[in-house]
């Protein structure tokens, strides 16, 4: 691979990216799932991270929707709210994200959006198979309660994210710095395609306050996926809280990811 970039918790999800072949021409039977990348070349599949964004964009005409239940306890988990990432590949290296987080407050779906965000996503550095590379990202967040979102309250964010592919196991790395909120949010999340229907992860997440205010978080989530279809996962993990209340902290995720 020509191009190395290295640079991080609730209920759901997973499915394809691109990463690097894991042996040359292996036997048929061997061969893991594969998918077409922007330049028609075949590579094997990598589940996403549970949490953490992807830190390139998807193929030409790609979509996934990752969708997760946060539950909180785990003996008798409630559910708590959920999140839902629909990420869409517009050109070779241009893709759209749009992110939002809801909070359940009565009922099985009784609650509301807590914020919704539409992001761009551009490649500025990526390998021939865009299994490495370094994008930028800029994204207008709209804050919402049970009122409905407010739209005149718009902020924006902006952003570096980045992947690296090693054989079977993929690093994506995501920093995104929100001047209205005072904070940088991060993440990293490490994915490692065991088998084509079993990918163990841990996604690393969390924030660093900017100007003094706020308190440093960091929460670790390990998790597992299961393939049951080259474009359908399941997975599963919980957020542990190692310092500050870092997004998600003591929930369970449970999720899905469906992809084309």
């Amino acid at each position: 691979m020509s191009l190395k970039v290295t640079a991080a918790a609730a209920a759901a999800g997973i499915i394809a990216l691109p990463g690097v072949a894991l042996a040359a021409n292996p036997p048929a039977s061997n061969r893991p799932a594969v998918i077409p990348s922007a330049k028609g070349k075949a590579v094997p599949v990598v589940a996403k991270p549970l949490l953490v964004m992807p830190g390139m964009p998807g193929p030409a005409g790609s979509f996934t929707l990752r969708a997760n239940g946060l539950l909180s306890g785990v003996v008798s988990p409630a559910a708590t709210g959920a999140n839902a990432t629909a990420i869409l590949g517009l050109t070779n290296r241009l893709g759209l994200n749009v992110i939002g987080n809801y909070t359940r407050t009565a009922g099985l779906t009784g609650g509301f959006w807590n914020n919704v965000a539409v992001e761009g996503q551009y490649s500025i550095l990526q390998s021939a198979d865009k299994a490495a590379g370094l994008s930028l990202v800029g994204a207008l967040q709209a804050p919402g309660s049970a009122g409905g979102l407010n739209l005149a309250g718009l902020r924006p964010a902006f952003g570096l994210r980045a992947l690296t592919t090693i054989g079977p196991a993929q690093t994506n790395l995501d920093a995104m710095f929100r001047p209205f909120a005072g904070r940088i949010d991060y993440g990293a999340g490490l994915v490692m395609q065991a088998t084509q229907a079993l990918a163990p992860s841990l996604d690393i997440v969390g924030t660093v306050p900017i100007g003094g205010a706020g308190m440093f978080s960091l929460g670790l989530a390990p998790g597992i996926q299961f393939g049951l279809t080259q474009g359908i996962r399941l997975g599963v993990g919980y957020v542990i809280p190692v310092r500050g209340t870092p997004p998600n902290a003591n929930n369970l995720i449970a999720g899905l990811q469906l992809g084309f």
